[in-house]
């Protein structure tokens, strides 16, 4: 449904945001003045009017793609299809860079069948490889804001597959999304969380029930850094490429929660998928890894 654009007009329609004012280029600009610079990082294309004039082509111009705006403001759902002409105008503002660096391996292909202008690479979020601990005072962990699609994917869990859990079973919500939560006995909430190696160390499990979005799923990699097995709907792996990763996906809830129940009373199914998580983790996202990749990306633009 992404493929196929013809035209590709510049001109900045504020239905995608543009965060770029007069004072703002006049600043940046000052900075170019001033200071060379070898590579220009932008992170979303709402600043890409900095860049429309092409006096900066003695620049690497790079932009990350941590989302592709367009589908994952105005097509959160099958009712509300994607506005092909919004889209055109954003893979426009893409084309004013040299390279494209996708945290989504899914979303780099649908911009490769889009034809933009950019070298595309994949650059996942990474991040250091934690301790795995076997102390649990949790046994499920969702770990989330408020946006949207956290708020539709909590909803269905709540709605559609807790009912089907044990009440024995003890949860902890953290984040802005706790406030979208049920009051119940064996859930705990936090709206802030301070120490990410506490709560992850303290929980058997991760879920990420989500229902909608684009981009790749920060939670599931934290959780595979910790090495905890994430019970994922499809779209909640999203961005996750691989097999025996750690995740088990399913879009049905009575299997989301059998699959719930069988880790928390099968030792070694959990320990199986535990140490699938770890491993797959030190293979594609320890920083290491990445740091390697990155410099052959810099290297090559």
């Amino acid at each position: 449904m992404y493929f196929g654009l013809q035209k590709r007009n510049l001109n900045f329609s504020r239905k995608i945001p543009d965060l770029v004012n007069d004072s703002l280029i006049n600043k940046f600009d000052s900075f170019l003045k001033t200071e060379k610079y070898e590579f220009i990082i932008f992170s979303y294309i709402f600043w890409a009017r900095l860049i429309a004039d092409n006096k900066y082509s003695n620049n690497k111009k790079i932009i990350l793609i941590e989302d592709i705006v367009t589908p994952n403001i105005f097509g959160r759902d099958n009712t509300n299809p994607i506005d092909r002409k919004l889209l055109a105008e954003e893979i426009s503002r893409m084309d004013l860079f040299d390279t494209a660096i996708c945290i989504s391996e899914y979303e780099m292909q649908i911009l490769s069948e889009c034809n933009i202008k950019p070298n595309l690479f994949h650059i996942p979020f990474f991040m250091e490889q934690k301790e795995r601990s076997f102390n649990h005072q949790y046994d499920i962990l969702f770990i989330g804001s408020n946006n949207i699609h956290n708020i539709k994917g909590i909803n269905w869990f709540f709605r559609d597959v807790y009912p089907l859990l044990s009440n024995k079973l003890k949860i902890l919500i953290v984040g802005l999304i706790a406030d979208h939560v049920p009051r119940k006995n064996n859930i705990t909430k936090i709206t802030f969380g301070e120490d990410l190696d506490k709560i992850y160390s303290d929980c058997k499990l991760s879920i990420s029930p989500l229902i909608s979005g684009t981009g790749q799923k920060i939670k599931v990699v934290e959780a595979l850094a910790y090495g905890k097995p994430v019970i994922c709907t499809s779209k909640g792996a999203e961005g996750i490429s691989g097999k025996d990763n750690g995740c088990l996906i399913t879009d049905s809830p009575l299997e989301f929660a059998s699959l719930i129940h069988r880790l928390i009373n099968d030792k070694k199914f959990f320990m199986e998928n535990s140490n699938k998580a770890h491993i797959f983790f030190s293979s594609h996202y320890k920083k290491d890894v990445i740091y390697n990749k990155l410099d052959g990306i810099f290297k090559f633009t």
